[in-house]
């Protein structure tokens, strides 16, 4: 009896230590080498987005390492299901950071949470992280600047 108990203490201690949350499947967060642009659209349909920043520029540099930071920090909330919500509904601004191989990784803003989505991929997941939330709702206007 005590051994049992001992046991499910230590699996509970280990599950605690490790994380028992899903991991988002490898490739969907990008290394920062991997990213070669990104440009954010307002809303969805307004017809504004902001100017594409390059990875080989210093300044879109600084805004890639900023982004790439905030998304290996961001709170895992598991994979959105069926009944979750779709990338085309959402109210929010859209991160589109496009990769060195060309693909394209999409984060887009929710009530609560960021969604986020590989371009070949049919998985959503939702992050939490709220400088990346608040930057994305209204900061990028401010460091990048939009375009009609």
């Amino acid at each position: 009896m005590r051994k049992t108990y001992m046991l499910v203490i230590s699996c509970l201690f280990i599950l605690v230590l490790t994380g028992c949350q899903e991991k988002t499947p490898p490739g969907l967060i990008p290394e920062l080498s991997e990213v070669q642009s990104l440009y954010v659209a307002e809303g969805m349909n307004t017809g504004v987005v902001s100017k594409v920043m390059d990875a080989d520029s210093p300044s879109g540099k600084e805004i890639i390492e900023k982004i790439v930071g905030w998304l290996n920090e961001a709170e895992n909330q598991g994979k959105v299901g069926d009944e979750g919500i779709t990338m085309t509904s959402m109210p929010g601004n859209v991160l589109v950071l496009t990769l060195t191989d060309g693909k394209n990784i999409i984060v887009s803003t929710g009530q609560t949470s960021l969604l986020i989505l590989a371009e070949d991929s049919i998985e959503r997941w939702k992050l939490y992280d709220e400088p990346l939330m608040t930057w994305l709702a209204y900061g990028w206007k401010e460091e990048i600047g939009s375009e009609p």
